[in-house]
């Protein structure tokens, strides 16, 4: 049989990334808010080690977000674009029950 590909962009593990930078952003700045001065207490080389924390927090969500789906004749699997990681691996004889299939026969294969 042959191996189907699609590109997908998963758009959920695209959001968290930034998402979750926002929401540190704005819970520093109601802690400024409502507490003057208490950020100030923090030691600098902390402060400085947010933004490549930051950085590596996008850039793996937006690795993570780009994927392949691939059926074959094993099964249908789920895998990141880079680095080749299988986020989700199914055989036909899991999911037999669940999809609807129609066979045809060409002569030497069957086709689903």
């Amino acid at each position: 049989m042959r191996e189907f590909k699609s590109f997908n962009i998963n758009f959920e593990i695209l959001i968290i990334g930034p998402g979750i930078t926002v929401w540190i952003f704005v819970i520093l700045s109601l802690i400024e808010d409502y507490f003057p001065g208490s950020l100030n207490n923090i030691p600098d080389e902390i402060k400085q080690s947010f933004l490549p924390f930051i950085v590596v927090l996008i850039i793996s969500s937006i690795i993570l977000s780009l994927n392949f789906i691939i059926v074959n004749n094993r099964g249908i699997e789920i895998r990141t674009l880079f680095p080749r990681i299988t986020l989700k691996k199914r055989s036909w004889r899991e999911i037999k029950y669940y999809a609807h299939v129609i066979e045809t026969w060409s002569g030497k294969f069957t086709w689903f």
